[in-house]
Formats: C-alpha cells, sequence, structure tokens
C-alpha cells in the first residue's frame, strides 16, 4: 500500500488523533510532489502541517541502488534516523492573511494575450491588456492561412472583438511595462502610454505573452536581393497574389536556415510545417512548377505529417543535408543552388527563381529587460523559463507570474492558444480567492544581529530583501521570500534564519548520520569501491 493512498492518509489522521502525535515522519517518495498531501494530512488530524519530515527512500535509495539492496536498505535507515532527529526539533510555522487586488496584467497583445485575457474576463476578473505595437493580433495577423487552410486572421478579428466588447477588459496599446512591484496578489506596475503618459496599475497576478520574431540572418544570400526570402516574406506575396510568383517556375526551400546548429541548437517547431504549407500552394497554384525542399530533419508533428507525405504525391522534391554540408546559394547574376545528392552521392547544381528561407524563431529583443524587471528567469536561448517543466509548466518560480504563447518557447497557433487557457487558468485559481496566506517557509532577519552589509539584496535570485529606510536594516517580505535560503547561507552575520530550515535542525541530520558505525550507508559505500 502506497504511504500516500487514501487509506493510508485516513490512518495518518486517525492516529494522529488517537495517539495524540505532534510529529509525523513519513519514509516514502519525494517531498517536491507529495509534502502537501500530507501536510494536508496532518491539517485535517489536528496537527500542524510543518510539524511534519519526509525521508525520501524511493529515489535516493531503491531506484538509484536498484543492484545493491543491501546498501539501499541501510541507505535508507540512515535516511529515516536523519528524518526522525530532524523532526525532533521542528516547530509549528503559521501564515498570515494578505489582501489580494482582484485584477490580472497580460503583457502582450498576440493571440496567446489575447486568449488568456478574454478567459480572465469572461471569468469576471478585471484584465489590463498590454501591448507595444499600434493593434493586437501579433505574427498571427502576418499569416495568410494555417497549415488546414484556415485564416488565422479571422480568429484575431473574433477575439478582438470580444475583448472590445467585454467591459471587464481593459487594453492598452502603444504602451509598454516600465517599472514593477510587489509581490503575488498585489503588484504594482506602471505603463507608458503612448502619448507619454504614465498610467499606474494594480493587480495581483501576471501572464507573459510577449510572442517571438522571425529572425532573419545574413545567409544565403539573405537581404541581397528579391530572390532570397523567407517563409513570412512568402506569404505575404501569397495573400497578395504577387504577379512574381506566376513568373516563378522553379522554387528552393532550405530549411532550418541558421538553426540546429552550434550557434542556435533548437528547433523552432512551425518552420518545417510553414514550408510544407507553402509548397503545397506553390504546387497546387501551377502543378508544373519545380519546388525543392532541402532539409536536416522535416518536423511535422502530429496530423501535419499527412501534409508533408501530400507534399511528396504532389511532386515537391526533398533532399536532406546535414551540418557541414549545407546547399551553397550563387545569386551572381542567375540564382542556383549547388547541393550533395546523398541518394545518388554526388555534387547537383539546380537553377532556380526564388529560394525561400525557413529561418528560426528567436526570442523577441526586450525579453531580457522585461525579464529583469519582473525578476523572472531566462533559458540559455532567451525564451522564458518556467518553474517546472513538469509541474508548474505555465508559472514562473515567482508566485503569481504565468507565461504563455511562444514567450516561452516558439510553438504553433493551437499550443499557444492551449497554453493561454492553462495560464488563464492558473492566474484565475489566484484570483477567485478572497485573500491570500503568506508565511511559512521563509526567511527573517534579526535585526539586533544585521549589518545592512546588502548582501541579502545582492544574492537573493527573486530580489525580495531591501533595506528598511526606517530601521536602516534588510527586510523580507514574507508574502514574496520564495524560501529558497539562499541569502539565509550567504549572510556573513548570521542574521537571517530560514524557517523550518534552522542550523538546529540540519545539524540534527548530520549528527544523526554517524560515518563511523560499521553497518552505516556510508561505511558500506567505502568498503564497495575497495580493490
Amino acid at each position: 500500500m502506497y504511504a500516500c493512498s487514501s487509506d493510508s492518509l485516513a490512518l495518518i489522521r486517525e492516529t494522529i488523533e488517537k495517539e495524540k502525535l505532534n510529529r509525523v515522519v513519513v519514509a516514502s517518495c519525494t517531498p517536491r510532489t507529495h509534502e502537501p498531501i500530507f501536510q494536508d494530512t496532518l491539517a485535517e488530524g489536528g496537527l500542524n502541517p510543518f510539524l511534519f519530515e519526509m525521508a525520501n527512500i524511493r529515489d535516493q535509495c531503491s531506484w538509484v541502488h536498484a543492484r545493491w539492496p543491501e546498501g539501499a536498505t541501510e541507505k535508507a535507515k540512515d535516511l529515516v534516523r536523519m528524518a526522525v532527529a530532524r523532526a525532533r526539533l521542528l516547530e509549528p510555522l503559521y501564515k498570515v492573511d494578505v489582501p489580494l487586488t482582484h485584477a490580472a496584467l497580460v503583457i502582450g497583445g498576440g493571440v496567446a494575450g489575447m486568449t488568456a485575457a478574454l478567459a480572465l474576463g469572461q471569468m469576471g476578473h478585471e484584465v489590463h491588456l498590454v501591448e507595444r505595437s499600434a493593434r493586437l493580433g501579433g505574427r498571427v495577423l502576418e499569416l495568410d492561412r494555417t497549415l488546414r487552410g484556415s485564416d488565422p486572421k479571422e480568429h484575431v478579428r473574433a477575439l478582438e472583438e470580444k475583448l472590445i466588447d467585454n467591459p471587464n477588459v481593459h487594453i492598452h496599446l502603444e504602451a509598454e511595462l516600465v517599472d514593477f512591484q510587489g509581490f503575488i496578489g498585489n503588484f504594482s506596475s506602471v505603463l507608458r502610454e503612448a502619448d507619454g503618459k504614465r498610467t499606474a496599475i494594480d493587480h495581483g497576478v501576471v501572464i507573459v505573452a510577449t510572442g517571438a520574431q522571425e529572425w532573419r540572418p545574413e545567409l544565403y544570400g539573405l537581404g541581397s536581393g528579391q530572390k532570397v526570402i523567407t517563409q513570412m516574406d512568402l506569404e505575404r506575396l501569397l495573400a497578395n497574389d504577387d504577379a512574381s510568383l506566376s513568373e516563378a517556375k522553379a522554387v528552393g526551400m532550405i530549411l532550418c536556415a541558421g538553426s540546429l546548429d552550434q550557434n542556435k541548437p533548437y528547433c523552432s517547431r512551425t518552420c518545417c510545417a510553414q514550408a510544407i504549407k507553402n509548397a503545397i500552394r506553390l504546387k497546387e497554384a501551377n502543378p508544373r512548377r519545380a519546388v525543392y525542399v532541402w532539409y536536416k530533419d522535416v518536423r511535422t508533428f502530429g496530423l501535419s505529417e499527412e501534409y508533408y507525405t501530400k507534399a511528396r504525391e504532389l511532386g515537391v522534391i526533398f533532399t536532406r543535408y546535414e551540418n557541414g554540408s549545407e546547399p551553397r546559394v550563387s545569386a551572381n547574376g542567375a540564382l542556383s543552388v549547388s547541393f550533395r545528392e546523398p541518394a545518388l552521392r554526388r555534387q547537383m547544381t539546380v537553377p532556380l527563381d526564388l529560394l525561400v528561407l525557413a529561418t528560426p524563431t528567436v526570442p523577441n529583443d526586450g525579453n531580457e529587460e522585461l525579464s529583469k524587471l519582473l525578476k523572472v528567469p531566462l533559458t540559455a536561448d532567451g525564451f522564458f523559463l518556467e518553474a517546472h517543466v513538469k509541474l508548474r509548466p505555465v508559472d514562473f518560480a515567482s508566485e503569481g507570474i504565468f507565461l504563455c504563447g511562444s514567450a516561452h518557447y516558439p510553438k504553433s497557433i493551437d499550443e499557444s492558444i492551449s497554453q493561454a487557457y492553462a495560464a488563464a487558468a492558473r492566474a484565475g485559481a489566484v484570483l477567485a480567492k478572497s485573500g491570500l496566506k503568506a508565511g511559512g517557509v521563509v526567511a527573517e532577519v534579526d535585526e539586533e544581529k544585521c549589518a545592512a552589509c546588502l548582501t541579502c539584496v545582492r544574492v537573493c535570485p527573486y530580489q525580495v530583501p531591501r533595506i528598511d529606510a526606517a530601521t536602516k536594516k534588510a527586510h523580507i517580505e514574507p508574502a514574496a521570500c520564495q524560501g529558497c535560503g539562499v541569502c539565509t547561507a550567504e549572510c556573513p552575520a548570521k542574521a537571517i534564519t530560514l524557517h523550518h530550515y534552522t542550523d538546529a535542525q540540519i545539524f540534527a541530520k548530520e549528527e544523526a548520520l554517524n560515518p563511523a558505525s560499521p553497518h552505516s550507508f556510508v561505511s558500506l559505500a567505502a568498503q564497495e569501491v575497495q580493490p
């Protein structure tokens, strides 16, 4: 029987009440996913939820030492012994009520931001939708049609009408965020409007949906003339039924132009589908037109694979290439592409009338500045980083701030909309509450020891500590503190205590792990590595 099963939880609750327990230790799996479940059980049994400790004997013993059961068992004993030692020193912690501002700030007016704002507005929450350009819709407005043939601009227009008609939604065009302060439930932002006016907004949650942009690298002659363009350029030509397309009897497409290499190792996920969509349209408009596609790897996810098959059936010629053997473009006079045909194992040259590059999707230019303003992290590629890819996929590590759309990572319109609904649901769950609780596992400053050295201010990844103007001492707002403990470890005066992880509690675990014992895991491990 699992410790987290309904029967086990009921047994724990009954035992607390019957035996008048004052501490509970559970030896099972990881506290990262299951600690809240057991803490709720303690609360139901009348015990403070912070008088609880877990020993992770699944992940740290049975899983990692599956081929060494003797060592795994001894290590499990050590972990349980350490958990009991710490549990003896646990103290009850309490959370205090914090007021909640029932409003949301959505940054970005693309399809993801519009969807999230509308969803929150339909829930009955006040929403401020901020877009730095002069109109809503984002990059979707540049698309003529989707892979399945629908017009995405129609969807944007329908969203815009609903947003305008919803009295809960306030749209700020040609505006951008210039100041941001506060914590979950109590954020305060300043917007710079189109006329230069600054507008202050109080809100309880934030959704980041700033989107991404097309990269236009100086590759394959892009920018040197009208014969080398990007897929987005081709979208505009197709939408306008440009006469130059009817004159193009041979069209080439190079996928992954500037991506899936050392500079940009990630896949933009939508380029292949967009290229195949446009290749099909070119072939359907003129079946006698030659269309060539050079690719590193065709990635048409899900049912989009059907369109890849359709393109081949229409006569689109696909040729694979690898890093180091990219096609070579000659634009001096007549346009042509030279490449190595892997099946024939020979070098070939194809004359073209038009060359289209599928360039990667890259982060917006303002991501770094916005990340510093909101105090949220970016990935190595410059996109916004979620708190946990599985457990908190639309949350930032900072409570109350969520993300969706291509600001998170390149994704399709459908995926952006789905993620926008997820972010709106997470934000709506916060706004639906009458108030919030703050406290628990948070850091606290002992003002008598504090020297105002600014160490905590510098090292906090969430920029929570500040120097109080009245006391001239460091102050940590309990509602904003994430309980990471960095400031506690770095404080040279030992003036900061992280509740629930005090020095005494940590030292108790160390003392319980006695390496001198011949039966301890440490001793057994030492014997195992001896020749």
